[in-house]
């Protein structure tokens, strides 16, 4: 069991650039398979594999390296390593760190924070955006000179390399 009681509460607004993602029409061809044509990962309401309902050839993009957010029903939230869109008509938000050199090992330690919280969140109470914005969480912190505190990556960072990704 892991110890939190030294953990520190931190809006998610501080350490994010919360925001909606670019949509599109549901594209005709998509492909189960990423490969140097199938680029794209479009992402959907769905709560399983990523959010990926599959992959698309589009020069545009959103991100990448960030998390996404099912922000119409399970409120659950998915890391995304690679470029990707939503299909237009679905409900997701962007969440991308603000510090520098953060890796996906504490965007998944993270991602396990939000996804225990999502049980606060359906279909008649939404993880909107402005939501979002005034949420808060609870992650291990380290105490800077000036007596506040930022999140210590680095604790996050080995602790999930030590459980596995």
């Amino acid at each position: 069991m892991v110890n939190i009681s030294n953990w520190k509460e931190f809006n998610l607004k501080d350490i994010f650039k919360i925001s909606g993602i670019k949509r599109i029409e549901k594209p005709k061809d998509i492909s189960k398979i990423k490969n140097s044509f199938f680029s794209v990962a479009l992402i959907s309401q769905t709560s399983i594999n990523n959010q990926i309902e599959g992959y698309i050839h589009s020069n545009l993009f959103d991100d990448f390296h960030c998390l996404t957010c099912d922000s119409l029903s399970s409120g659950f939230c998915f890391y995304q390593k690679d470029k990707f869109l939503a299909i237009k008509n679905q409900f997701n938000c962007k969440l991308k760190l603000l510090y520098k050199n953060i890796n996906k090992y504490q965007y998944l330690f993270i991602v396990t924070i939000l996804n225990k919280q999502s049980k606060f969140y359906n279909y008649s109470y939404q993880r909107s955006v402005t939501r979002l914005l005034n949420e808060k969480i609870k992650l291990p912190s380290i105490e800077k000179e000036d007596g506040t505190f930022e999140p210590d990556w680095q604790y996050m960072e080995n602790y999930i390399k030590e459980k596995g990704e």
